[in-house]
């Protein structure tokens, strides 16, 4: 038997960390990036700038134009969301 290393690729929410997952196979993770952008892509995901947004994440306006919705953290004052930070960090 032998044993070996893969490297697979999946996409996560940049917003609310939620992991894409196939409809129809329910599989995470693609063998090459392209394959698991498009897959994403079909499901209504957004991915651009290097960005990736789930469908909950986004919204669509008249114009097409893409709004990305704020997180509870965007409504934090500055000061608040780095002690959350380091709240975080040091759990």
């Amino acid at each position: 038997m032998a044993i070996f290393e893969e490297t697979m690729y999946g996409v996560q929410c940049d917003r609310c960390k939620k992991i894409y997952e196939e409809y129809h196979s329910g599989s995470t993770v693609f063998v090459d990036k392209e394959s698991v952008m498009e897959a994403a892509q079909d499901d209504n995901w957004l991915i651009e700038d290097s960005k990736c947004y789930c469908p909950d994440c986004y919204e669509c306006g008249e114009d097409d134009e893409i709004t990305i919705k704020p997180t509870q953290e965007d409504d934090l004052p500055k000061d608040e969301r780095e002690r959350q930070l380091l709240k975080d960090f040091y759990q």
